[in-house]
């Protein structure tokens, strides 16, 4: 078959400081076989190296402040693939994913889940990440398919017509967007080819919990996502502390969740004064 015959992909990753993950994102898509494909970053001014470690990879590179939401929206007005790919910059495909989505797309589903598999490489990342495994594993047992996974790759038309996705969330604007979709039926698939999710470091973990704090008194129309969100983790520390892991493991699990429980709750404290004086 010839290349011409391939759909272009195009691949949209928002970053903002992204230099010590993003070469490990752009090496697993350029190691991908796929031949028609093109990478945009949308990045959030960056300081660091992200926007030279990108043109190093030869991706078009455009600038937008605001929210991950905002940068997903630009990513897919500059883009001229007929299906888009999105990733983190923390995040990686291996090779045949692409192609594997393509042709569940031209099956019939207009968007292909490609289930993540979380991974640390120190204690608190690793502790983190076993969290969230355990927590999609509990997600997928209480809501069947109706759980949403990133990365992810969508049939752009679809995208189009449920409007993008919606600018004023902080976070919250996937299962936003896909709320949207389940109304008007769009088709999933979920991709033989799982994909990695490098957690961030403890510090960083905690300072993106109190922005997200102080930005949840904006959100709390979406008490069934976070409802959700809150009792997928008590029952994951439950499953974790009756589990035969060892007690030290047992302890992190319950100090990260205690400590990410405090600074969501003084970023929303915070959050809600300010918003009364203003």
């Amino acid at each position: 078959m010839a290349v011409f015959d391939f759909p272009k992909v195009s691949v949209i990753i928002p970053t903002f400081n992204s230099a010590s993950t993003l070469r490990m994102c752009l090496d697993s898509i350029r190691n991908d076989s796929y031949p028609s494909k093109e990478i945009t970053i949308v990045d959030n001014f960056s300081t660091d190296a992200t926007a030279k470690i990108a043109k190093e990879y030869r991706a078009t590179v455009v600038l937008c402040r605001g929210f991950m939401s905002a940068a997903r929206n630009k990513g897919i007005r500059c883009s001229s693939g007929e299906y888009l790919l999105f990733l983190d910059s923390d995040e990686l495909i291996v090779d045949g994913a692409i192609m594997d989505a393509l042709k569940l797309c031209k099956s019939g589903s207009q968007v292909v889940f490609f289930p993540p598999v979380y991974v640390g490489n120190d204690c608190w990342s690793l502790i983190r990440a076993l969290l969230r495994n355990e927590t999609l594993s509990i997600a997928i047992s209480r809501q069947g398919s109706g759980v949403y996974m990133n990365p992810c790759m969508w049939d752009k038309e679809i995208l189009i017509k449920l409007g993008l996705f919606d600018e004023n969330l902080l976070y919250g604007e996937w299962p936003e967007l896909y709320s949207r979709a389940r109304l008007i039926g769009v088709r999933t698939a979920i991709s033989k080819y799982t994909s990695y999710h490098v957690e961030s470091s403890l510090k960083k973990t905690i300072l993106k919990d109190l922005r997200y704090g102080y930005f949840s008194p904006k959100y709390l129309h979406a008490k069934k996502h976070y409802g959700n969100i809150f009792i997928e983790n008590f029952l994951v520390l439950r499953k974790i502390i009756k589990s035969d892991r060892s007690v030290l493991l047992k302890l992190g699990s319950f100090i990260l969740l205690s400590l990410r429980a405090m600074a969501r709750g003084i970023g929303f404290t915070f959050g809600v004064i300010v918003n009364r004086v203003k």
